[in-house]
């Protein structure tokens, strides 16, 4: 005689080994995790639009990056030229940057818990899509700190702008 379809005691092993699986990967899901990592990647990619809208519009291109947030702001050189010297060195003539395709600036907040940046960091992209540098400052890194213990940053190299998260 054929046997056809499984045993009791079969199905009760399957379905406990599922019980078990379910219950580990479901110990492992942290939506604060995901959600750091997330404004992580999303500040970085500010950081390469930032550069790339700096080379593309010709402007000077400000990012400013506090404990919980981010924003950018741009300074047309050619609306800001006084004197044959580029004015987009004052703070006042930046203007935050629109976001293309939506409502509102390009800029973020998050909460403290989630994710905390380096107090205060400011750096400028000039039209060329670099950072200024000097002979013993030739790399920006941006430290950050994640839920979950992580502790990524991301890299600019002044002379080639070359930007990289780590």
């Amino acid at each position: 005689m054929r046997n056809r379809g499984f045993t009791l005691i079969e199905l009760v092993v399957v379905m406990a080994i599922l019980a078990i699986l379910m219950v580990v990967s479901t110990a492992n899901y942290r939506p604060e995790e995901i959600e750091s990592s997330a404004f992580y990647h999303e500040v970085y990619s500010s950081i390469r639009y930032a550069q790339k809208l700096a080379i593309t519009s010709g402007a000077h291109v400000r990012v400013t990056l506090t404990p919980n947030q981010y924003t950018l702001e741009h300074c047309d050189p050619v609306t800001h030229w006084q004197a044959g010297v580029d004015d987009c060195t004052m703070a006042a003539n930046f203007v935050n940057v629109s976001n293309p395709g939506q409502a509102g600036n390009i800029g973020g907040t998050f909460a403290s818990n989630v994710m905390t940046v380096g107090a205060g960091i400011v750096f400028t992209f000039n039209p060329n899509g670099l950072l200024p540098f000097s002979p013993g400052n030739t790399v920006t890194t941006i430290p950050f700190s994640l839920t979950g213990g992580s502790s990524p940053s991301i890299q600019i190299i002044h002379e080639t702008g070359f930007t990289s998260a780590l």
